[in-house]
């Protein structure tokens, strides 16, 4: 093969053939389809809701305001959602060295 010199018209077409050459990118695209539109819009919806800490705090409000037979039952439930990462965040220590 014989070297290009740089900036020259035959060494332009030659990148522009190995960029074409290239796999597309593999970003995603929207109007992808109806189901991936709509999974989209879920897994945003989800994260809002993780990110707001609704749950937790939803059933934190309704153990208040219930009658005393329901309240262990909320509680446990806003318990058990801050546990696996739908609650609210807890600070972390910073440790002194």
């Amino acid at each position: 093969m014989t070297r290009l010199k740089k900036g020259s018209s035959q060494a332009k077409n030659y990148m522009a053939k190995l960029r074409s050459m290239k796999a597309p990118n593999k970003m995603k695209i929207k109007g992808d389809g109806i189901l991936s539109d709509a999974w989209d819009y879920i897994k945003k919806g989800a994260q809002y809701v993780k990110d707001n800490k609704l749950i937790s705090k939803a059933l934190t409000g309704a153990a208040l305001i219930s009658s005393p037979e329901y309240k262990p039952i909320l509680t446990a439930g806003s318990a058990l959602a801050s546990s696996i990462g739908l609650g609210k965040k807890k600070m972390k220590k910073k440790m002194l060295v």
